[in-house]
């Protein structure tokens, strides 16, 4: 199956690499010490009956990019596994999500694409779960990749969906709108209800499933976002 792993990869030199490191180094202390005010009620229940459902016992937890940032925080040092994109600004995000605990396998290149997908196929079946964003790296916003689905139909591990919101908090200008809680703030983490995949899933099959399950994460992130008196962002438009 054809899907949404391959991204070019942009070659550092040794400088670069080290100014990059050092950001990630400073960014990872500071959403460390941001997320320290935070106080997150997380909906374990939710978690633990969707967990109940994988045959391995991994989950594919499926999310929009704004909350990344958030969600970064609360499932630090879980080992989580991340595929990262080879973009600049992925490998700058994969730096600090290994200073956080996260797992995180190339995706980047035809060949590195393919890899990372093993990779994460590899880390499912042996237990570990795997964290997408699923309108990542570059967007459309709110509009799902496949990549999900082909994953959860290899593996045989369920979707997950995830949302997370706060009552005050800053988004930014960017293609997502990234969203980051201000100090102090309590952040309501929920799951959604685990859905497992046909190994077969192609063509047709496969298009109405990413429908439903985009329309799902949408309706899904709505309302946490509603319930907390937060306005919802819209998906960009269809191109």
């Amino acid at each position: 199956m054809k899907g949404h792993w391959d991204a070019g990869e942009d070659r550092l030199d040794a400088g670069e690499r080290r100014r990059l490191e050092w950001l990630a180094a400073l960014l990872a202390a500071l959403l460390r010490g941001l997320g320290a005010t935070w106080r997150v009620a997380e909906d374990r229940a939710a978690l633990a009956a969707a967990r109940a459902t994988s045959p391995s016992g991994a989950l594919i937890y499926v999310f929009w990019h704004n909350r990344m940032l958030m969600l970064s925080y609360t499932h630090r040092g879980r080992g989580i596994q991340v595929l990262r994109s080879g973009s600049r600004d992925g490998q700058l995000i994969a730096a600090v999500n290994r200073r956080l605990g996260y797992g995180m396998p190339a995706g980047s290149g035809s060949r590195g694409g393919a890899a990372g997908l093993r990779r994460l196929l590899q880390g499912l079946r042996a237990g570990h779960d795997v964290a997408l964003t699923v309108d990542g790296p570059r967007g459309p916003r709110g509009h799902l990749h496949a990549g999900a689905l082909q994953l959860a139909a290899l593996s045989g591990c369920p979707v997950v969906p995830v949302a997370v919101a706060s009552r005050r908090l800053r988004a930014f200008a960017s293609w997502d709108r990234t969203l980051l809680p201000w100090p102090g703030q309590r952040l309501v983490l929920r799951y959604g209800e685990a859905e497992l995949l046909p190994r077969e899933l192609d063509g047709p099959a496969l298009e109405c499933a990413r429908r439903a399950l985009q329309e799902r994460l949408r309706r899904f992130t709505d309302a946490l976002d509603g319930e907390l008196g937060r306005p919802v962002i819209p998906p960009a438009p269809e191109a």
